[in-house]
C-alpha cells in the first residue's frame, strides 16, 4: 500500500464501489458507516498518525482513524482515512458528502451508531434530506419519548421475548425493540 499513489487508490476503490454494485445488480440503497482506530507500533507523529483517543487503549501509540462503508450484504462500498486525533463524529458528513459525489448517490439510507451522529450530524443530514437509521441511548431521549418507550403497553410481540414499538418524534420515526434475552444480560 506504501507504493500506491492517492490516483491508484482512488481507482482501487472505485474498482470495489463497482464490482459491488455487479453483485448488488447495479443497486446500493443502504450503507452501513463505522469508524475505527488503528495504532502504529511507534511513538513518533505526523500530519496523519496522531495520538487520540484509542479503542484499542494504545493512546501513547499514533493512530489513524479508518471509516468504513458498506452495502447491508457486507460488501464494500468506499473508505476514508482521518487523522487519528479526529473525533468519529466528525467524520461522518465529509465522508458521506465524499461518497455522495464521487458515485453520484441520491437515494440512499445511511445506518450509524449513536456515536457517530451528533444532533449537529442529523441537523445536516436532514437539511440535505438524506434518510438515516441511528442507534440512540434510551438516557438521551427526551422525558416525555422516554415515557412512551418505558410504557410496557406500547409494545407489540413479534416472537416470544421480542417486541417493538413504533413512535413519532416531531418528523422523525422512531422505532423501538426489547428482548427479554438481550435484557437478561444487563
Amino acid at each position: 500500500m506504501d507504493k500506491l499513489d492517492t490516483a491508484a487508490l482512488e481507482r482501487l476503490k472505485k474498482i470495489t464501489y463497482q464490482n459491488s454494485l455487479n453483485l448488488l445488480d447495479s443497486k446500493i440503497e443502504v450503507i452501513f458507516y463505522d469508524a475505527t482506530t488503528i495504532y502504529f507500533e511507534s511513538f513518533s507523529e505526523d500530519e496523519l498518525k496522531r495520538n487520540g483517543f484509542s479503542k484499542d487503549h494504545k493512546h501513547n501509540q499514533p493512530q489513524i482513524l479508518l471509516a468504513l462503508m458498506v452495502t447491508s450484504d457486507g460488501l464494500p462500498v468506499d473508505y476514508e482515512i482521518f487523522a487519528g486525533d479526529t473525533y468519529e463524529g466528525h467524520t461522518l458528513i465529509p465522508a458521506l458528502t465524499k461518497i455522495r459525489k464521487k458515485y453520484h448517490l441520491d437515494k440512499i439510507v445511511f445506518v450509524a451508531d449513536s456515536a457517530l451522529l451528533s444532533q449537529e450530524n442529523i441537523a445536516e443530514l436532514e437539511e440535505e434530506g438524506l434518510e438515516y437509521i441511528v442507534g440512540a441511548r434510551l438516557k438521551k431521549v427526551k422525558n416525555k419519548l422516554k415515557d412512551k418507550i418505558l410504557d410496557p403497553n406500547n409494545y407489540k410481540e413479534i416472537t416470544p421475548g421480542y417486541q417493538i414499538a413504533h413512535f413519532s418524534d416531531g418528523n422523525r420515526k422512531i422505532v423501538v425493540s426489547y428482548s427479554s434475552k438481550r435484557a437478561l444480560k444487563t
